[in-house]
């Protein structure tokens, strides 16, 4: 398994959170992916998660 940490400002938008984490994990639009804040979790819809661009 592969950790990294990022630093983000905290007015960024979900769009814009997933341009960095494709950046920072150097993925090219094609990794299933899932994260939460607090108790919501976003994601790849594969993942049951809720994607950031129907935020």
């Amino acid at each position: 398994m592969v950790w990294r940490r990022v630093q983000v400002a905290s007015t960024m938008t979900l769009c814009e959170f997933h341009g960095v984490l494709q950046v920072a994990m150097g993925w090219e639009g094609i990794h299933l992916y899932q994260f939460t804040i607090h108790t919501t979790r976003y994601g790849s819809w594969e993942t049951g998660a809720r994607a950031p661009e129907n935020e």
